[in-house]
């Protein structure tokens, strides 16, 4: 849409990797255009790994090269994954425990343009902080601790045992434990170990790194696979939507409100001048609303807001393209009015405007996972802090490359999130803010009277 190309707005883009503003001219722009600061993910995580033991805040194994240091933590990562795969529970020294666990689930893959349903048992790791292993952790988890690991391992390691005396080995693995505690308790994430990522959120501070450690709420994200069992694997063909809205009305049937947005005034609401958005081409975004009554024993409904327009522009650039989902959990007193009318806000449709913002700049096209933008007013406004932002990542349920008539498309995620949230994911990243999303069952539905995540939060550095 090129002839929209004269809109007025600047956006700065984030990068994760050195998180400086960079002023990326996405839109010109007049000098009271309003701005909006995107998040973006599509770069490498700024956080230190196995590869970069080099650069830590202090040297792990002191008195080693960097190429030996590799050499070590790629032994004790070797050694933690082993006995978590055998499904033993590792206790880290003063530290916590990893803790594996077996589990049954649903896994779908795609080959072909046919799904692959898969019912299979899979490891699953959790971490639980321990600062000392009593008799109540080793009835609990029966683990053993990591240096015990190591007494039993380092002579079969011959690259280990030639260079290094057992001594030696299990004063690094000190140092090593060590540091994973340091950094995930004072920078809020680890990626030291090969198996999962430690993030850290702090519900209380303190005068003494034990009691920063004692306030920690530490979250593990694995980030490896292993199956042990497949059962009652289904193959099916990939169904071929007529549209968008197929798959939302064949599971909660018509649409309840057609929601027709604006977007010449939601754009001059935004801050951009009346001249500047009288020639855009595309006047008028239409979202269709769905409600899911799958709660409403509970008192609550789900409303999806799907837009069904969007793809054509992706599909006819990159062959595939992105049309949006934002969902909102209402209670249902305040959704269905005692005359039998409905409820449906329309606070929505500036989280879609600034989806569609996004989605206008040709690089910004495909729709990547991982945006996050701030607002310049708050969704809506229902506590003492409110929705300040938007976050796009994938739609879960629908995750993969939707086929339809006239071409394929992704569904992206809109969620409403806050002020102090946007601000976290500036100083981490994306992924980092999903992750705690997720952990809380908060990543994918706008939730408008919840807190934020962080709003206890404190660094300790």
């Amino acid at each position: 849409m090129n002839a929209n190309a004269d809109l007025n707005q600047d956006i700065d883009v984030l990068v994760n990797d050195n998180f400086n503003k960079i002023n990326k001219r996405l839109f010109s722009r007049t000098p009271h255009a309003s701005r909006l600061s995107v998040i973006s993910s599509s770069s490498k995580s700024r956080y230190r790994t196995i590869n970069d033991v080099n650069k830590r805040n202090f040297d792990i194994f002191h008195d080693v090269n960097n190429n030996d240091a590799k050499i070590i933590s790629k032994f004790f990562n070797e050694i933690i994954k082993s006995n978590l795969e055998n499904l033993t529970c590792v206790y880290l020294e003063n530290f916590g425990f990893l803790i594996p666990n077996a589990n049954w689930g649903i896994d779908y893959s795609e080959k072909d343009n046919v799904i692959i349903m898969k019912n299979e048992q899979t490891l699953s790791i959790s971490f639980e902080k321990c600062l000392l292993l009593n008799t109540f952790f080793k009835e609990k988890y029966n683990p053993i601790e990591f240096k015990k690991l190591l007494k039993t391992s380092w002579s079969s390691k011959l690259e280990i045992s030639k260079q290094y005396t057992l001594d030696d080995i299990l004063k690094y693995a000190s140092s090593f434990v060590s540091t994973l505690k340091y950094e995930v308790i004072s920078n809020g994430v680890c990626n030291l170990l090969s198996i999962g990522t430690l993030y850290s959120v702090h519900n209380r501070q303190g005068e003494s790194f034990k009691d920063w450690y004692s306030g920690a709420d530490i979250v593990f994200k694995q980030k490896v696979k292993k199956t042990y069992v497949v059962k009652e694997t289904h193959k099916y063909l990939k169904p071929v939507y007529n549209d968008a809205l197929e798959v939302f009305e064949v599971s909660y049937g018509n649409y309840v409100e057609k929601i027709d947005i604006n977007l010449r005034k939601e754009l001059v609401m935004l801050g951009f001048g009346v001249d500047d958005v009288k020639n855009l081409k595309e006047s008028s975004l239409p979202v269709y609303v769905y409600e899911d009554r799958s709660l409403s024993e509970k008192g609550v409904v789900i409303l999806y807001y799907v837009t069904n327009s969007l793809r054509k522009f992706g599909i006819s650039e990159y062959g595939v393209g992105t049309e949006f989902v934002f969902s909102v959990v209402l209670e249902e007193s305040d959704f269905r009015c005692k005359n039998g009318l409905l409820n449906i806000p329309n606070w929505p449709k500036k989280a879609f405007v600034a989806s569609w913002l996004c989605l206008e700049h040709d690089e910004l096209r495909k729709m990547n996972n991982g945006f996050a933008i701030k607002l310049n007013a708050p969704l809506v406004e229902v506590n003492n802090e409110g929705l300040t932002g938007i976050l796009i990542s994938d739609f879960e349920d629908l995750s993969n490359v939707q086929m339809a008539k006239g071409g394929n498309f992704y569904y992206k995620n809109v969620l409403g999130i806050t002020e102090s949230e946007l601000e976290f994911a500036n100083k981490f990243s994306i992924e980092y803010i999903l992750d705690l999303l997720k952990e809380r069952g908060l990543h994918q539905t706008t939730k408008i009277n919840r807190r934020s995540i962080i709003e206890k939060t404190e660094r300790l550095i």
